[in-house]
């Protein structure tokens, strides 16, 4: 299993989950399932994994920065959310699903 660094399959499926806090201190996950595609890397250098989701990016960031996830957030490589929704049900985190495949 990758640990980190760019997807080298052409196209895999992903899942994005970023645990938050809201400001009353609650942990939330926000998650969004999408495609890793195989582009060029980006001329200022960021080699990071291009990823495709189930609607344009202005709408999905719209969406997803709503729920005022910091810009960290992790790559699952599959798609997981549901096992996501169950971690977060166990220690219960509510869980926010921005996009699906």
């Amino acid at each position: 299993m990758r640990a980190c660094g760019p997807l080298t399959d052409s196209s895999a499926s992903i899942t994005l989950p970023a645990p938050f806090c809201s400001p009353d201190g609650l942990v939330h996950i926000a998650i969004a399932d999408g495609e890793a595609i195989d582009t060029p890397i980006l001329k200022i250098g960021n080699t990071m994994t291009h990823v495709q989701f189930d609607r344009g990016p202005s709408e999905l960031m719209n969406q997803w920065y709503v729920l005022a996830p910091t810009h960290h957030a992790a790559m699952s490589v599959g798609l997981n959310h549901s096992l996501f929704e169950k971690v977060g049900k166990l220690l219960s985190i509510d869980f926010q699903v921005v996009s699906t495949r």
